[in-house]
């Protein structure tokens, strides 16, 4: 019965030490928030474009109704 238990607690105590120096869920990890920033800053920069772009139609179009004369 003690062997049994003794075996067993190696066997376990080898696999955590294998999980434990695993890296390639840290990796994964790491691509993860890696893309989820390049995401955030993409999608500023979209806003923001989105946000010159429309106040240069607006600027545009007060011209043009300033220059057609329309109120």
């Amino acid at each position: 019965m003690m062997d049994r238990l003794t075996a067993r607690s190696i066997r376990l105590r080898a696999k955590v030490q294998t999980l434990l120096s695993d890296q390639k869920g840290a990796t994964a990890t790491e691509y993860g928030i890696l893309m989820a920033f390049l995401v955030v800053i993409a999608l500023a920069g979209v806003s923001l474009f989105g946000l010159a772009v429309g106040g240069w139609y607006n600027e545009l179009a007060s011209h043009l109704k300033a220059v057609l004369g329309i109120p």
